[in-house]
């Protein structure tokens, strides 16, 4: 198992904590194991598919959500997606998460446009 970046000798990452509003995202879904799923994959077949979802609800913004962790088999799921309205119609392969009002870890980062 890979640890973290921070524990690799790259540079900490320290999240801020926000209290957002509810949000839709829609993106791309992956059912992964703790330190051996690769969301940088993810997060590039994400771009290929951006076009299919609009219109975002903000434009130059992007989440990485994650939900349903079995602490016993290190599992869970992540999507990366885009935001979007509540009513957004998501094409085929595209999946929804609907996150209610709550405090969030946001990582800012800057991505090749």
């Amino acid at each position: 198992m890979r640890s973290p970046a921070w524990r690799r000798g790259k540079t900490p990452v320290e999240p801020a904590i926000r209290t957002l509003p509810a949000i839709t995202v829609a993106g791309l879904q992956v059912r992964g194991k703790a330190g051996e799923t690769d969301l940088g994959g993810l997060w590039g077949a994400l771009g290929s598919r951006a076009t299919e979802i609009e219109p975002r609800a903000e434009r130059h913004l992007a989440y990485g959500v994650t939900f349903g962790f079995d602490p016993a088999a290190r599992e869970f799921n992540y999507l990366a997606g885009y935001p979007v309205e509540p009513t957004f119609w998501a094409p085929t392969g595209i999946s929804l998460i609907h996150v209610p009002s709550q405090d969030h870890a946001a990582f800012a980062t800057t991505l090749p446009a």
